[in-house]
């Protein structure tokens, strides 16, 4: 009795805490201890619950993070007037920065990298270094049994429509035909044709996006469905 006594008291104390991962421990211990005790299997689902929204909305939040801070976008000049937006280098006749873009522009997340006569502004971020992310990873917890987890980072060129969907609600829309990414240096490389016109698809891309995920996941997803 006073094994659960205390193991309940340190269950409360997590909770005061938000601790949902401690909780967990604590009510499970309550829970083999006196499984016939109702309220103690109704505080460990919550605190199930709980930590999973807390993983949820930390993964949501970083997937914002990468979205937001290894974007390579430029305008497409649809707009009528002249735009010279805060910290551009050149003015282009037609083309007018998306609220999205002027506030990664302000905050020093892109940099305008438009030449002299060009028809749409260039706005460029430079790519997540693998080898910093995997090192700060292995000052924390994101390690396999056999190591940190090897990242990789592709890339994929869509347009306005597809960018408002991803950026809104973490996912790319299910209405493209097909979910093109590449990977690495070369793909970057390749993805960024299609703003230079000298690659053309019909969804008329205006940025190019970074996604840094899992080298196994990436592996695999080329595995079941890349071209020969």
């Amino acid at each position: 009795m006073i094994e659960w006594q205390e193991a309940g008291m340190r269950a409360q104390d997590a909770v005061r805490r938000k601790d949902w991962s401690a909780a967990q421990v604590h009510f499970t211990q309550c829970v083999s201890l006196r499984p016939e005790w109702a309220k103690g299997h109704a505080c460990l689902e919550r605190a199930i619950a709980k930590e999973q929204e807390a993983q949820q909305a930390e993964q949501q939040a970083e997937q914002q993070a990468t979205i937001s801070g290894a974007m390579v976008s430029i305008s497409t000049g649809a707009q009528s007037s002249d735009m010279a937006a805060a910290g551009n280098q050149h003015r282009v006749k037609g083309a007018k920065l998306l609220q999205h873009e002027r506030e990664l522009l302000e905050q020093g997340s892109l940099t305008d990298v438009t030449h002299e006569h060009a028809t749409a502004i260039w706005l460029r971020a430079e790519g997540t270094k693998l080898e910093r992310l995997e090192h700060r990873a292995a000052s924390t917890d994101v390690a396999t049994s056999s190591g940190v987890t090897a990242m990789a980072a592709v890339y994929r060129p869509m347009g306005d429509i597809e960018l408002s969907h991803l950026r809104e609600h973490g996912v790319l829309p299910s209405t493209q035909p097909y979910q093109t990414i590449v990977r690495g240096e070369a793909g970057r490389a390749y993805a960024e044709k299609y703003l230079l016109g000298t690659k053309w698809v019909d969804s008329s891309p205006t940025s190019v996006v970074e996604f840094v995920c899992p080298s196994a996941l990436i592996d695999e997803l080329f595995a079941m469905q890349s071209k020969p």
